[in-house]
């Protein structure tokens, strides 16, 4: 990562003398320094200066070539999910980024216009810019950016950007027009370095012909918007765009054009923008090109624009919260919450009216000193601030880009300047969800096979199929072609409507018959997030129906049922000494929360005995558990849609709750309802229902190691131990009348922690043997063998995100009022946290019962996701452990497959994304 600091041109500089000091022959002895002077200031700056590769100053440099087209490496370019940041003040520049550049500036010192006429002399700006261009940005930087995670980068550039040729005629650069002589090699350099680490390049046309806004960073200082009235512009302008698509529709990294940058937004902007896209859609090879086109900031307006075209066209809208009155008045967190609920809602209307051809390629984290004065803890508001328009751009959107990725002065700049705010205020790294290990497609197969949307016309599927079922099939092989393709490069599908549309078109009338491309659209969208819940939607209904045929055609299998409705009747009698309620397998030793529960079902059920009844509730029991489950996954993100197919398949989960009755199936509803209440900041709600949770079955201990880091890490702490009340208080208050009749023989039969069970029902260390299994030594080992796993996580994962453990340890000693991480605590983290909790309990479980299962089916599949195994490995760890606990009685080798496949799950997650992927 270059080092904060590195590019502080206006510190290092030698102080250019005043022109009207130089006596005699100005103008050359002026130039004579300025050269002198770059060439100081390139040493100074420790770059390795791409004019030193060359014997001598030369009046122009070569324009480097572009490597050959690469048609699969472009499609995963232009058509996955974007993270960007903007290249401002490189090439089109603004004095408050780069202030060095405005030191000898004429007139306002503002614009590029200012630049280039200021120096003294042309060939002294001339020279002022291209040590710039050399050095202000350089190849280190955009391998520092691909290592964190960052996909593309946002180029801006002006039409003076092309050349001296472009200059000339009526703009106003013509007059110097020789400033630009190299520009257009050194915009070629950068998509050539950004090509070298797989960075995509978006080419922002940010200062067209006359200007299309007025504004200094449209390169002039006049405040004259000259572009739209004036048909010279305009077709220099289109002159400008064409030259570009010609010269990069065909370069691999470069993923699109811009073809304005935040235009005035008048009656005359459509139209325009209509004329440019149809104009540069005559160029050969630009007929599937990505354009981009700013919104004017009116993002309903050009959201329909957007959504009326079916060419790769894309909105721009730029989000930010520091220009208006309103937005100096409110506070961080209120901008906050507007980022989170009105802001994310009409983004995701644009978006989906669009068919996701949207992006917000420009924000900040900056706030006005207003908005955070009032904010008792500055830095996490603003962090909050930040990483709500992260979340919301992410989620609603096919990509964002920060402004700006440096400027001169960016210790501490948190507000625009991405190397400061990196690890701080914004995460560490942005690598994006794959799915799985890109380097397991086998030896590159995948990445030879290809894929282009545009290009597979006439490949004929079965003849013997409908044409409906023919493009339901070519869907989903499309589909799971195209995840498993994105995946090799370590990427996500991000243009998916998009890249639907032009796959059919692609594909042609002889492979998706028309009237049927509903249902290649259907298939394909087995693998975009955004249609998550309708997949979920019908898993739901299904799972319904099935386990509606399961209560009505398998019998039903008395095991504990009567058992908790006899103990329930001991207490309706008066009984409240827990050691005297007691049924026909033994005394009570579930909490009181369960007796409450099943106190609640004795009066449904007739005394339990209407079982038919009873296995009703627990139908629906299930369906809100597998609710639940897909609600905590939607909200963490990083798994495929299709996995909400396989939570339904589980043959034993079904048993557990229709045909079982038990009463671990409650326990499981309320503590998935307190994981989604802690993803969704209903910290509150959440410790309340994971309260209801351990009164039920004090299993839900396993998750409390989860809980505390959870609670440290957002509230730190005071707060954590204002939850802990209420935890105890919470179960105290259910569990009353029985503490008062004997407090000892409650907490001895509710919370019994030396209870052994029956070798003969146990389902895991079968194969050590009924000797062994009972030997205290190995409860003890299996004890150490669980505080052990834990600590490791504790203090070697879940901190790491806070520059470790210890760091977080003194920030609370300082602090303990105020949130113990800076790092935010995100619905993913939440979720990979509290389920590898249970897990890492689970497998050092000294027995577990078949009922067991419940405690974590439903999560595996999102912990098999934490991973980075193949798909193949991650189905196959499943299938071992479905298998484990279909076994009965347990084998030998049943035991040692469910220990194996958890042990490796919890490596996997170990080795994998033991934080969340997001």
């Amino acid at each position: 990562m270059p080092k904060k600091g590195d590019n502080k041109r206006d510190e290092r500089i030698i102080p250019a003398p005043d022109p009207t000091s130089v006596a005699g022959n100005a103008p050359v002895l002026y130039a004579v320094f300025c050269e002198a002077w770059m060439r100081k200031d390139a040493k100074l700056g420790g770059h390795h200066s791409w004019r030193e590769r060359v014997d001598q100053y030369s009046n122009e440099l070569p324009v480097e070539p572009f490597p050959p087209f690469d048609k699969p490496t472009s499609t995963v370019m232009r058509y996955r999910t974007q993270q960007s940041v903007n290249l401002g003040s490189w090439f089109v520049h603004e004095n408050w980024m780069t202030p060095s550049l405005f030191q000898e500036a004429s007139g306002h010192k503002v614009s590029e216009l200012d630049i280039a006429s200021g120096w003294n002399c042309t060939d002294c700006a001339r020279q002022v810019l291209e040590s710039h261009w050399d050095t202000f940005i350089t190849y280190s930087d955009f391998s520092y950016l691909s290592s964190i995670g960052i996909n593309t980068v946002r180029l801006p550039i002006g039409y003076w950007s092309l050349g001296p040729s472009f200059c000339q005629g009526s703009t106003p650069f013509s007059s110097y027009a020789d400033v630009y002589t190299n520009s257009w090699a050194f915009v070629v350099r950068a998509i050539n370095m950004a090509a070298e680490v797989g960075i995509g390049v978006l080419v922002d046309l940010h200062g067209a012909v006359g200007s299309q806004n007025g504004q200094p960073h449209s390169g002039i200082s006049d405040g004259h918007t000259g572009l739209f009235n004036d048909e010279t512009n305009a077709e220099k302008t289109l002159a400008v765009l064409t030259f570009l698509t010609e010269q990069l529709s065909t370069v691999t990294n470069v993923v699109g054009i811009q073809i304005l940058n935040e235009p005035k937004n008048g009656p005359e902007l459509t139209g325009f923008y209509s004329r440019a896209i149809s104009t540069l859609r005559q160029i050969p090879g630009a007929q599937n090109f990505p354009f981009y086109l700013h919104d004017g900031f009116d993002l309903d307006e050009f959201s329909d624009f957007v959504a009326n075209r079916t060419d790769f066209v894309v909105q721009d809208h730029h989000s930010y919260f520091v220009f208006t009155p309103q937005d100096e008045k409110k506070l961080a967190s209120e901008h906050t919450k507007d980022i989170q609920s009105r802001i994310a809602d009409e983004l995701a209307k644009a978006s989906a009216n669009q068919h996701r051809n949207l992006v917000v390629d420009e924000w900040s984290c900056a706030l006005t000193t207003q908005s955070l004065s009032r904010e008792s803890d500055q830095k996490t508001a603003r962090q909050n601030f930040c990483m709500a328009q992260l979340n919301t751009y992410s989620n609603a959107t096919a990509g964002w880009s920060f402004w700006a990725y440096k400027t001169e002065n960016c210790d501490n700049n948190f507000d625009w300047c991405f190397t400061a705010a990196v690890g701080d205020i914004l995460p560490s790294d942005f690598s994006d969800f794959s799915g799985c290990n890109s380097q397991s497609s086998s030896n590159g197969k995948v990445r030879d096979r290809g894929l282009d949307p545009s290009s597979q016309r006439g490949r004929r599927d079965s003849h013997n199929t409908t044409g409906e079922q023919r493009s339901h099939d070519r869907g989903y092989t499309d589909g799971f072609a195209a995840a498993e393709f994105f995946c090799y490069y370590g990427s996500r599908l991000g243009f998916i409507g998009q890249y639907m549309d032009d796959s059919i078109q692609g594909l042609g009338p002889e492979v998706i018959a028309p009237g049927t491309e509903s249902y290649y659209r259907t298939a394909l969208l087995l693998f975009d997030s955004r249609y998550f819940w309708w997949l979920a939607s019908l898993a739901i209904l299904g799972d319904f129906l099935l386990s509606q045929l399961i209560i009505h055609f398998v019998p039903y299998t008395e095991i504990d049922w009567e058992t908790y409705m006899v103990q329930t009747e001991v207490y309706l009698k008066g009984e409240s000494d827990y050691s005297r309620i007691t049924g026909p397998t033994g005394p009570l030793v579930y909490p009181a929360g369960h007796l409450r529960i099943h106190q609640l079902l004795h009066t449904l059920t007739d005394a339990g005995k209407n079982i038919q009844l009873a296995q009703q509730i627990y139908g629906v029991l299930y369906i809100t558990c597998l609710t639940l489950t897909y609600t905590i996954y939607w909200l963490a993100g990083g798994v495929p849609n299709w996995i909400v197919l396989l939570l339904p398949l589980s043959k034993r989960l079904h048993s557990i709750y229709v045909l079982r009755l038990f009463n671990d199936c409650w326990a499981v509803m309320f503590v998935q309802a307190a994981v989604v209440a802690y993803q969704t900041g209903y910290d509150d709600i959440g410790t309340l229902l994971f309260s209801a949770a351990l009164s039920v079955k004090m299993s839900i201990l396993l998750y409390m190691p989860a809980l505390l880091v959870f609670l440290f890490r957002r509230h730190g702490p005071l707060s954590l131990f204002r939850h802990l009340i209420t935890l105890v208080a919470s179960n105290a208050l259910l569990a009353l009348p029985f503490l008062e009749e004997d407090y000892w023989a409650y907490l001895r039969s509710a919370f019994d922690l030396s209870r052994v069970f029956l070798f003969k029902w146990t389902v895991n260390w079968r194969m050590l043997g009924e000797e062994m299994f009972l030997n205290p030594r190995w409860a003890n080992g299996l004890l150490l063998g669980h505080v052990s796993c834990l600590a490791a996580f504790g203090i070697f994962v879940w901190f790491k995100m806070n520059n470790g453990v210890w760091t977080v340890l003194k920030r609370a000693l300082k602090s303990p009022e105020l949130p113990a991480s800076y790092a935010p605590v995100t619905a993913d983290y939440t979720a990979t946290v509290f389920f590898t909790a249970n897990l890492i309990g689970i497998l050092f479980a000294r027995s577990l019962h078949y009922q067991f299962y419940s405690w974590y089916a439903q999560q595996l599949p999102f912990l098999a996701w934490r991973t980075r195994y193949p798909v193949i490995a991650k189905l196959a760890l499943l299938a071992a452990i479905e298998y484990s606990w279909n076994v009965f009685p347990s084998t030998s080798i049943s035991s040692t497959v469910l220990l194996v496949a958890n042990s490796l799950l919890l490596a996997g997650i170990w080795t994998g994304y033991p934080n969340g992927i997001r």
